[in-house]
């Protein structure tokens, strides 16, 4: 959101529930592999609205 903000651009709505790139392969290449379905349950528990896909 704030890049968006940086080059006076109107953010898209709700960017600021997304996680970064980084993250989101993080979670995919060793999260995964450690416990396949916690990727799962922070989809469904996350409490602040944080968008994992």
């Amino acid at each position: 959101m704030i890049d968006y903000l940086d080059f006076d651009m109107q953010p898209p709505e709700d960017c600021q529930y997304q996680i970064a790139p980084f993250i989101e392969d993080y979670i995919d290449d060793k999260v995964v592999k450690i416990h396949p379905e916690l990727k799962q349950f922070l989809q469904d528990n996350y409490n602040y609205g944080m968008k994992i896909n």
